[in-house]
């Protein structure tokens, strides 16, 4: 029979999600399961924790103490004709020291939470797996698909610190990493403070239509509640966050609805909203899914003397303890099947790669080919009255170069999707050929209607003239000037003198020529 003796490291003051008295208790559900499942063949000892609360008390203490903590057991209390293998439940924001004496050792190594960046490469992490149930690195790929499927490359990227999540820092120090890669992308990094959201949306609007944002939800919601006011959420604007998971005590309640006097302006704001998560958060989880958290939570509390209520439970970071513990017995159990060399932890890390695990548990768990678990991410958005998110692009696991289409978009603006991220006429309207289009529309608008108003006065002028003229005319044809009497008179006078002569002078023809006859 194989002995097995699985390590972890932690902390038991219950600051943050990650101390003993969360993650604790899904190893221990774990180990008895497989216990019992696999008390053939395998004889597991059960978890061991080792924890130091004076130079391991928080998450920094235990990054800064990680390696002194383990090598410290390996090297005086472990049993040498056991296998040993570490599960690391976070707190890795170095992590490489772990990751080089597991390597040296030839130690399997499984981080179920926060996982170091190395872990996704083989050469520097032989031995390191991650089943943690965020992935940066996916979410990272998901914006980059997203950008890219949508021909957007002047992007806003949004830091909000108040009550942010350290995941949220993370986040926006890969993504942008990730756009600075891309020469044709341009991005303005904005890491708010104290300036207000009007300060923000303005300096948004000047560089960019398409604003990414890392923070806690609650201040999402109040720069979008903004942005409505400002006349900032009519489909020119596109925002884009990202839920790790639901857990209203760590992210914020990222939701339209808080029941208070801006719920409206939220829901119609809401609209401009693309939420990027992970895909078993567009649905509530299994019932097996609830009914261990509820293990977990009584355990919590009977042996770990630490109270909670099921709201503020991690619930999927809990699972993905869980699974860690589970996924490694059947892992060993396949190998001891197979007749591999079971205390080679290169090996067995190699068994990890590329492979689904199925079960009960929703999601199934898919470990890549560089050693991190990759979850299915979708794009969702909230659509009409509920609160709900409904996604409507979706990456798969096993392939994430590309969004795969799940519906068409529910944009429900005049502006068709995807807008812009640069308006036509630039972002202040600033481009010549609009200028120089604006003017042909003033000359349109304002000096072409102007001289047509100036042209009919005109001949509203000379026509009214004429028509006046016309009935003077009518009124005094009859009139005639005392000069025209004069002139008239003596033209008859001349005439009648002339008629008189002619008269006198033909007379004595006139008599003779009556005689002859």
């Amino acid at each position: 029979m194989l002995d097995v003796e699985v390590v972890s490291l932690g902390y038991f003051p219950p600051i943050g999600q990650l101390h003993l008295a969360f993650n604790a208790p899904a190893y221990d559900v774990a180990m008895d399961n497989i216990r019992e499942k696999y008390n053939a063949t395998i004889n597991f000892t059960g978890m061991i924790y080792l924890a130091d609360a004076e130079i391991a008390g928080n998450c920094f203490a235990l990054d800064d103490n990680a390696d002194y903590l383990f090598t410290r057991w390996y090297f005086t209390k472990r049993r040498r004709s056991a296998l040993t293998a570490l599960i690391m439940p976070g707190c890795n924001g170095g992590g490489g020291t772990i990751n080089r004496i597991t390597a040296h050792l030839n130690i399997l190594t499984i981080y179920t939470g926060d996982p170091p960046p190395t872990i996704i490469d083989r050469a520097q992490s032989p031995t390191s797996i991650s089943t943690a149930y965020v992935s940066l690195p996916t979410f990272v790929q998901a914006y980059d698909n997203f950008l890219l499927v949508n021909n957007w490359t002047s992007l806003f990227l949004l830091y909000n610190e108040a009550n942010a999540a350290p995941l949220c820092r993370g986040m926006f120090m890969m993504v942008s990493d990730m756009i600075s890669l891309v020469p044709e992308r341009r991005q303005t990094r904005r890491m708010m403070t104290n300036a207000t959201d009007q300060d923000v949306l303005l300096q948004f609007h000047d560089v960019s239509r398409v604003l990414l944002f890392f923070g806690h939800a609650a201040n999402l919601r109040k720069l979008l509640i903004t942005a409505s006011s400002m006349n900032m959420t009519d489909g020119q604007y596109v925002y884009v966050a990202f839920e790790a998971f639901p857990m209203p005590a760590a992210y914020g309640n990222l939701n339209w609805q808080y029941g208070d006097k801006d719920d409206e302006a939220a829901r119609l704001a809401f609209r401009s909203l693309i939420v990027i998560q992970p895909s078993s958060s567009s649905h509530p989880p299994s019932r097996e899914a609830r009914e261990l958290g509820v293990q977990f939570q009584k355990r919590s509390a009977s042996q770990y003397n630490y109270s909670y209520p099921l709201s503020r439970q991690p619930l999927s970071s809990m699972l993905a303890f869980y699974l860690s513990v589970i996924i490694f017995a059947q892992i060993l159990n396949d190998s001891l099947s197979d007749g591999l060399d079971v205390h080679n932890g290169r090996m067995l890390a190699n068994q990890f790669l590329d492979r689904h695990f199925d079960g009960d548990l929703d999601p199934d768990v898919y470990i890549g080919a560089a050693g991190n678990r990759i979850p299915e991410i979708v794009l969702s958005q909230f659509t009409g009255i509920p609160t709900c998110l409904t996604p409507f692009r979706k990456q798969f696991a096993n392939n994430t170069n590309r969004l795969a289409r799940m519906s068409d978009p529910d944009w429900p603006f005049s502006t068709p999707w995807p807008p812009p991220d640069e308006p036509h006429c630039g972002y202040r309207n600033e481009k010549v050929i609009c200028k120089r289009q604006q003017d042909k529309d003033i000359a349109l608008n304002y000096v072409i209607p102007i001289a047509c108003v100036v042209l009919l006065i005109v001949v509203s002028l000379v026509y009214g003239h004429i028509i006046r003229s016309r009935k003077r005319l009518s009124y005094s044809w009859w009139f005639i000037e005392p000069s025209a009497l004069v002139e008239m008179t003596r033209r008859l006078a001349s005439q009648a003198y002339r008629h008189s002569n002619l008269h006198m002078e033909s007379g004595p023809d006139v008599k003779r020529d009556a005689l002859s006859r």
